[in-house]
């Protein structure tokens, strides 16, 4: 009888879905004007709800202004508790 390989372990680092995709944490739900305030700065953006409970929103921008740039503008408002790319985990080959 053969011996059973284990399965190998491995870091499956985040592939970015759209490298202008960001997910946002915030302590409660922001209205239109809130948003629009907060993101005046950045050009052209699509705004969904995607969790309701612990809010947290999905902005696509027309042009990506980068992760760092995004985090400390967002960051100065206490009510935002996260910013980060939108990602998912590929198996590579």
């Amino acid at each position: 009888m053969s011996e059973r390989k284990k399965p190998i372990q491995s870091n499956i680092p985040p592939k970015p879905i759209g490298n202008s995709e960001y997910i946002v944490g915030t302590e409660k739900e922001f209205n239109n004007d809130v948003w629009t305030e907060l993101l005046r700065s950045f050009g052209p953006y699509q705004l969904e709800l995607i969790v309701k409970n612990n809010p947290a929103y999905k902005i696509t921008f027309k042009e990506d202004p980068g992760l760092e740039k995004l985090k400390l503008e967002l960051k100065q408002n206490p009510e935002i508790r996260y910013v980060e790319p939108n990602s998912r985990l590929e198996k590579k080959n």
